[in-house]
């Protein structure tokens, strides 16, 4: 089996889900997400989501990264 090229592909899987999840990032703000409570809408930033995905996306950037550069 081919290590290298496995770790390649991999490695370019991880990259694109870190750069989908980029995309989720805009609902961490009340103005551009969806909220069902009235009162709320508007007035609260979602910090801890907001962190977590950004962690997240950073962490699969940086395995997808050293995988591709060992590919």
């Amino acid at each position: 089996m081919n290590y290298r090229l496995l770790s390649r592909f991999l490695g370019i899987l991880a990259l694109l889900i870190g750069g989908f999840m980029l995309l989720s990032l805009i609902w961490a703000f009340p103005e551009l997400g969806y909220r069902t409570d009235r009162a709320l809408r508007g007035r609260q930033f979602e910090r801890d989501g907001f962190f977590g995905l950004l962690a997240s996306t950073l962490i699969s950037w940086a395995v997808g990264g050293g995988l591709y550069w060992w590919g």
